[in-house]
């Protein structure tokens, strides 16, 4: 992106592919609460057993991808929906509420140098794996999901847990013509 000192407005850079701008919407399904402790997926753990190498998951982060799906399912089924199938291109929204140590407070609530953003363990990374327990609840396959935008931060009062955004991705394929190609999405000016 270049900057435009003389007006302070952002402009995209040019583009190699000409042709249509194509704009892409998104039809929003639905957004759940769901509470609970985040948990990061733990890396996979191996053990040798006889003369064999085992890889097993540590669980311990099945308690809140158990909550997690629950909570999904019971949305889904409130609004009389199905898992999407996978020919359902789906975004979703995370965005995680960590709950904030006992430093973070005093007696009369939030200190004021408490910081809002969550920049300790779990990563983002491993809190967006959790997703996988949705399958069989809000997808049948997680590689219909699309598009992923996740956030984390410290929960304002004593409730922790996720807000989970669903859409469901509108875009054609505009396809550039003369070469073949698909067209890349713009950044409006």
């Amino acid at each position: 992106m270049k900057r435009d000192d003389d007006e302070g407005d952002l402009t995209a850079p040019a583009s190699p592919v000409q042709g249509p701008i194509i704009e892409i919407v998104e039809e929003p399904v639905f957004t759940v609460w769901a509470s609970g402790c985040p948990k990061g997926q733990p890396r996979a753990r191996a053990t040798r057993v006889g003369g064999f190498v085992r890889m097993y998951d540590p669980g311990s982060a099945d308690a809140w991808k158990a909550a997690l799906a629950a909570q999904v399912s019971s949305a889904m089924s409130k609004l009389g929906l199905t898992p999407y199938k996978v020919s359902s291109p789906l975004c979703l929204g995370l965005d995680f509420y960590m709950p904030r140590p006992k430093s973070h407070l005093c007696k009369s609530g939030l200190r004021s140098s408490a910081p809002r953003h969550h920049i300790s363990k779990p990563d983002i990374d491993n809190l967006i794996k959790t997703i996988d327990c949705l399958h069989g609840v809000l997808f049948d396959d997680d590689r219909s999901v699309v598009s992923v935008t996740a956030s984390k931060q410290y929960a304002d009062g004593s409730d922790s847990g996720v807000w989970l955004s669903v859409s469901i991705k509108k875009s054609p394929l505009l396809t550039n013509a003369s070469k073949g190609l698909p067209l890349r999405p713009e950044l409006k000016t």
